[in-house]
């Protein structure tokens, strides 16, 4: 039974594997009712359902031999030491169930009993000896072992230092392998990452690095996305500060009517507070700029700057610098349209 849909299923299912092992019908049904404890105490985070799993499983595989019984044995009597409060006295009593079935499945070689030996031993705050283990079972490829093994060198635990770029090695190797809580961590770093970043190269890694995954991983894509506009407007800043802008001798002036999107499909928006900035380094923030000019925008969403404000703006397009709209939060890169006409200069939203 791979979910739990309620306990009352669970419970009604339990009651039919009774009635059949009182009928004599032993397999599958210990194998089945072992399953089906494992899951519920899983599912509960119940050391007694657990407990009870270990007992049917046991007997399951004193009959079978089987290697997937042997699996859920070490799975059930690792979590139901796990589970249970280490104040009470069956800690100790499961402690040494969960280690037999242990000893069992690494003299089988079987790799869950690897990775669950590893994690007795982590939990009990001995790092040091539980990352052998782990190593072991990902030398099996169990992706669980790659997530702790993250979690240690993340966490700088076991006497190892604090090595981001090893973590993300081993959380990027679980999480591609489907194991949940490695994606979890994959995406903080990134996006911590994201927040720390400040070059364009420091950026192109971000885009490299979240490149590989799927498409339907929307964590990893929120941060992929903004990475990649990042580096686009970053990218756009430095093409300009080696651009020369040939513009008209004298005073000019420069028309901007704004939108919501670029383009000839975007809205007007009229009445909305505005202001201009120039980036004239890559790493700049526009939002943290002063503005160069500002106003509100009129009834066609258009823009007034006065002789002032536009020699401001022609300055800055001279020395290659890029020019940004700013309206609240919204952030658009401007550019001129070309061809450019004498003493009348138009601004719009940058449509790349």
């Amino acid at each position: 039974m791979g979910t739990i849909a309620g306990f009352d299923q669970a419970d009604q299912a339990r009651e039919y594997y009774e009635k059949a092992l009182l009928l004599g019908f032993k397999m599958p049904t210990l194998f089945n009712l072992g399953s089906l404890l494992l899951d519920m105490g899983r599912a509960f985070q119940q050391p007694i359902y657990l407990s009870e799993a270990v007992g049917y499983l046991a007997q399951s595989y004193a009959i079978d031999g089987d290697d997937a019984t042997l699996k859920k044995l070490i799975t059930a009597s690792s979590l139901a030491h796990r589970f249970t409060p280490k104040d009470q006295k069956l800690s100790v009593t499961r402690r040494q169930e969960a280690v037999k079935w242990l000893d069992i499945g690494i003299a089988q070689k079987e790799s869950s009993a690897y990775q669950n030996y590893g994690a007795l031993l982590y939990y009990e705050g001995d790092v040091v000896g539980a990352t052998p283990y782990f190593k072991q079972a990902l030398a099996a490829k169990v992706p669980e072992a790659a997530y702790a093994l993250g979690l240690i060198y993340l966490n700088g635990e076991g006497g190892v230092a604090k090595d981001e770029a090893q973590a993300l090695h081993y959380f990027e190797l679980a999480a591609k392998n489907g194991q949940r809580e490695s994606k979890d961590e994959v995406d903080r770093i990134w996006s911590n990452r994201f927040t720390r970043a400040r070059t364009i190269a420091d950026f192109q890694e971000i885009v490299d690095g979240l490149s590989s995954y799927d498409e339907s991983e929307g964590s990893f894509f929120y941060t992929l996305n903004r990475a990649k506009e990042k580096l686009r407007q970053m990218r756009l800043v430095e093409g300009n500060l080696h651009r020369v802008s040939a513009l008209p001798e004298g005073l000019v002036r420069f028309n901007l009517c704004l939108t919501d999107v670029p383009g000839p499909n975007g809205a007007p928006m009229p009445n909305t507070d505005w202001r201009v900035v120039e980036i004239a380094d890559p790493s700049s923030d526009p939002i943290t700029l002063p503005a160069l000019v500002g106003g509100k925008t009129d009834l066609r969403g258009c823009i007034s700057i006065d002789s002032n404000g536009a020699q401001k703006l022609k300055q800055a397009l001279i020395g290659g610098h890029t020019l940004v709209w700013i309206a609240h939060t919204n952030v658009r890169f401007l550019a001129l349209r070309e061809p450019v006409s004498a003493g009348n200069l138009e601004l719009i939203l940058d449509p790349t």
